[in-house]
């Protein structure tokens, strides 16, 4: 039985995969990152935390998203788990920056040069 479900069938694959797919999407938003940073721009802990501390908390509210990929991507160059709390989502992760940046301050991220492009962008 287990033989039957992990077969793939040809044609339903071909068709499914253009019909679910979202590479047009994502195509077209993947140019706009590469523009704006270049294809290698990183941006520190250390940097992102000190970028973050200069501003109100709702002005990085509305970048939520974006915030989350960079803490999520310093945590992985940082082999340091992301620590679970009750917070508020924005202030859990302004937490994790401050902790990255405290104790991997050197950890890189492509999400966090974003971040910082567009905190400076809006300010």
């Amino acid at each position: 039985m287990t033989h039957q479900i992990d077969q793939r069938i040809p044609e339903i694959d071909a068709t499914l995969s253009d019909e679910w797919s979202n590479l047009d999407l994502l195509a077209h938003i993947q140019p706009q990152v590469a523009q704006q940073n270049g294809p290698s721009a990183r941006v520190s802990a250390r940097a992102l935390n000190t970028v973050l501390g200069s501003l109100e908390i709702d002005a990085v509210r509305e970048h939520h998203l974006t915030l989350a990929m960079a803490i999520i991507e310093l945590s992985a160059e940082a082999a340091s788990p992301l620590p679970w709390s009750h917070d508020d989502p924005t202030i859990a992760l302004l937490r994790a920056a401050a902790k990255l940046s405290l104790i991997s301050p050197e950890a890189s991220s492509s999400a966090a040069a974003l971040l910082v492009d567009r905190l400076q962008h809006q300010a």
